[in-house]
């Protein structure tokens, strides 16, 4: 397959802090044709320290070479029929600092999709399933937060998450997660070294109608890390860190043929070295 893409934009000021955007990318495709995936934004400076987004967007994503070609051995059977999945995407964002280093990042969004890619039981298919455009339509909406405060100048504290809601035609939540809990802090007690703990949390999955296993545990993965910046000499840093410090039992539903799911985050402490000039 031979993709050719054209991207258009433009923008106006309308009056004073209001401002306009519009665009186009256009995707020309030799099996699947032409796209035209518009983009519509309105930006608001709503006083000094506050920003307003409003955006629109449409995009198409065609299947992937493994959902069009798969033997169907190691994966689900893949199809050269698939029809691209489409999404329309409305989003809110408020961006606004407070004093004392304190700032505030947040959105909220609604969306609708259909033709969505998904993987359907097929008792001809090698390991009895395959990938195929999913008659639901499906949409849902949600928000994120991120609250950020630079403590010390040293020291930088980010707490935040996500929720969202999502629901199909005849189905109940798909299997994304509710929600998402996120906490993060940043500390370089050296001019050298920085030292960085973040949590990230999943919780509020579902499996979908019909799949008998058990239902899936949420998870909270801690992560840190520790970089040293010209070890022994310049341009040269070394990186020390830890995934999955507790060992958390992080697995995502990806499809009901993998009977306990597929294991994430595994436990692990990596060390690199990086030189630049």
């Amino acid at each position: 397959m031979k993709t050719t893409r054209l991207i258009l934009r433009d923008g106006w000021q309308l009056s004073g802090p209001l401002s306009a955007h519009i665009g186009a990318r256009l995707d020309r495709s030799t099996d699947y044709g032409t796209f035209v995936n518009p983009r519509v934004g309105l930006d608001w400076i709503a006083g000094q320290y506050t920003n307003v987004f409003l955006l629109y967007g449409e995009s198409a994503f065609p299947p992937s070479e493994i959902q069009q070609t798969s033997n169907g051995l190691f994966s689900p059977l893949g199809s050269d029929d698939l029809d691209p999945a489409k999404i329309r995407l409305l989003e809110l964002a408020i961006d606004h600092d407070f004093r004392n280093g304190v700032s505030l990042a947040s959105n909220l969004f609604a969306y609708e999709q259909e033709d969505e890619i998904g993987v359907l039981p097929d008792p001809t298919a090698p390991i009895g399933t395959r990938f195929d455009n999913l008659d639901e339509e499906e949409s849902g909406h949600g928000a994120e937060v991120l609250l950020g405060w630079q403590a010390t100048p040293r020291v930088h504290i980010s707490v935040g998450g996500a929720f969202q809601r999502t629901r199909s035609d005849d189905l109940g939540n798909t299997g994304a997660p509710e929600l998402l809990p996120y906490a993060e802090v940043d500390v370089g007690p050296t001019r050298r070294w920085t030292i960085n703990a973040a949590a990230i949390g999943v919780s509020g999955r579902e499996r979908e109608p019909g799949d008998e296993r058990p239902a899936i545990d949420d998870y909270t993965v801690v992560n840190l890390s520790a970089i040293r910046e010209g070890f022994v000499l310049d341009g040269l840093d070394l990186s020390l860190s830890a995934q999955n410090v507790f060992g958390a039992d992080a697995r995502e539903d990806i499809s009901s043929a993998i009977p306990f799911d597929l294991p994430v985050y595994p436990r692990r402490v990596p060390l690199g070295l990086s030189y630049s000039r």
